[in-house]
């Protein structure tokens, strides 16, 4: 905590932008309102809860880019549904330092209310520690069973 300094957050601005990297650190924190840092609580008064996964990336902004990413994961979330299938389909029974993850915005889909914005589609593909994993590994074309 001493010398704790905050990382710059993995960005999707754009369908296509992706994150990849080797998980550092797994956190659960209460999720902050982005317009006025008030914490998010349900209407029952519970924390809303999201994960944050420190990725030690090939970025590099600048000098003082350490590469580090800090990726958030709201909970409930389709990101957190796809992190959670990729999971399953790699035959873990979690997420923790060493593992490979990739995180990709694949595509938008309508919003289902009126006036929101389109809800962004997220692609998640996660690799165990021990595994050796190629760059190409992450660099397939677009389809479900290859997402990166």
């Amino acid at each position: 905590l001493l010398m704790a300094t905050g990382s710059r957050s993995a960005k999707f601005d754009e369908v296509g932008a992706t994150v990849i990297g080797l998980v550092r650190t797994v956190d659960v924190r209460q999720r902050t309102d982005i317009k006025t840092g008030d914490l998010m609580t349900w209407p029952d008064g519970n924390p809303r809860n999201q994960l944050v996964i420190a990725l030690a990336t090939e970025a590099h902004e600048d000098e003082d880019d350490d590469g580090v990413r800090a990726l958030y994961v709201p909970i409930p979330s389709q990101m957190q549904k796809a992190l959670a299938d990729a999971i399953r389909k790699a035959g873990l029974s979690g997420i923790s330092a060493g593992m490979k993850l990739g995180v990709k915005f694949s595509k938008t889909e309508p919003a289902k209310t009126r006036g929101f914005n389109p809800q962004k589609i997220y692609t998640v593909k996660v690799e165990a520690a021990a595994q050796s994993v190629a760059v190409d590994d992450f660099d397939a074309p677009d389809d479900d069973a290859q997402p990166f």
